[in-house]
């Protein structure tokens, strides 16, 4: 069973939905939208039309790309980066990364 905090990003592939973990990835029938709202509360963040990131993984946000500890590259969106980096500052500050 996939723990969600081992989730480091997800990626809505057409009707699927691919989870990544540090080791391996996993694929189910799903849209983002459907999870978006239930792993908010697990510091997951809708950075792109097709990508949510647990923020726990974040390393940097850069200009359209974020990095994440593992060394993953997640697409950012524009329309999302100013909403990205708040969301992010408000995470480290709570957890005092």
């Amino acid at each position: 069973m996939l723990e969600v905090g081992e989730i480091v990003y997800i990626e809505n592939c057409g009707r699927h939905l691919r989870f990544y973990t540090e080791s391996a990835d996993y694929a189910c029938a799903g849209k983002l939208d459907q999870y978006e709202a239930a792993l908010a509360p697990y510091g997951f963040l809708r950075c792109h039309q097709s990508f949510m990131i647990n923020m726990k993984y974040l390393k940097s946000i850069e200009a359209n790309m974020i990095m994440t500890k593992t060394g993953a590259r997640v697409d950012l969106s524009r329309r999302k980066k100013q909403e990205c980096l708040k969301s992010f500052n408000a995470y480290i500050t709570r957890y005092r990364i």
